[in-house]
């Protein structure tokens, strides 16, 4: 059994552009329709848009070898099975703190039956564990099927996507290429404060359609009529959770309130959540 404790949760030295951040604003027709199953909250979004299929989002899982954890993947994998999205992507943190590595990799396991793409990049808990390396992170997901994406773009001529590694502010950002532009195009990302420092230029985050992130757990602890007490962005609660547009509306960004828990072992009012995005009829 291989255990590996975290040195660098990546809290600090975040990107920071206050200025960009004008550009953003929340989303209100992006409303998720939302529904319980079992532990997990369905969340459906139907987007003007050209998706070949469905696409579902998963984030946040900070794995870790105990009931709870167990029990929220077993969900998600029956969920999977029994509606099989088009495309089945990763917003990173698949870990926590602490992680039985072998036992993530029998439990992602499952995964590869997925009739589907399967598309990951990484979070600060991966980008944390910096001894393992990006070689490790790729044949662990390899053991679920599922493609890691660092700073590295994929196509199956249906759907282009765009994985950016998770950083700190202090390493170079990319600049995302300029997608086909007869496809939908989507940046894959973990923290939405990238979406705010990749904002260079309009047509840079233009060109994309979509972008979806994690990382900040909806807030995890949300009361009524207040919401998330506290998000780890460098924008306070403004990307607590759902969906936001840019400019005029293109890309959109989906925040996704994720799966797991972290520093405090529980959720209130904001249960993990499993968003699935599909083209109005």
């Amino acid at each position: 059994m291989e255990w590996v404790v975290n040195t660098d949760t990546g809290t600090a030295d975040q990107f920071y552009f206050p200025q960009r951040l004008r550009h953003w604003k929340r989303w209100e027709d992006g409303s998720l329709e939302r529904r319980r199953v079992g532990p997990l909250t369905i969340c459906r979004s139907r987007l003007r848009l050209r998706l070949p299929g469905p696409v579902a989002f998963l984030s946040d899982l900070h794995f870790r070898n105990r009931h709870g954890p167990r029990r929220i993947l077993a969900a998600v994998l029956e969920q999977l099975r029994r509606e099989t999205p088009a495309y089945l992507l990763f917003g990173g943190d698949l870990v926590g703190d602490a992680v039985d590595l072998e036992a993530l990799r029998e439990a992602l396991k499952p995964l590869a039956e997925l009739p589907c793409p399967k598309l990951a990049v990484t979070g600060n808990w991966e980008r944390g564990k910096r001894w393992l390396g990006t070689a490790f992170w790729r044949e662990l997901l390899a053991a679920g099927g599922i493609r890691l994406l660092q700073d590295e773009s994929w196509t199956d001529g249906k759907l282009f996507v765009y994985g950016v590694a998770d950083r700190k502010a202090r390493e170079p950002l990319p600049e995302p290429p300029t997608p086909p532009g007869d496809i939908p195009a989507l940046l894959l990302i973990h923290n939405p404060d990238l979406a705010v420092a990749l904002d260079t230029a309009p047509e840079v985050l233009e060109n994309y359609d979509l972008i979806l992130s994690g990382h900040t757990h909806g807030g995890q602890i949300r009361l009524p009529g207040v919401g998330a007490l506290f998000t780890p962005s460098a924008y306070g609660r403004f990307f607590d959770r759902g969906w936001f547009q840019y400019r005029n509306g293109r890309p959109r960004l989906l925040v996704s309130a994720g799966l797991g828990q972290l520093s405090l072992t529980f959720r209130f009012h904001c249960p993990p959540e499993l968003p699935y995005l599909e083209c109005e009829p």
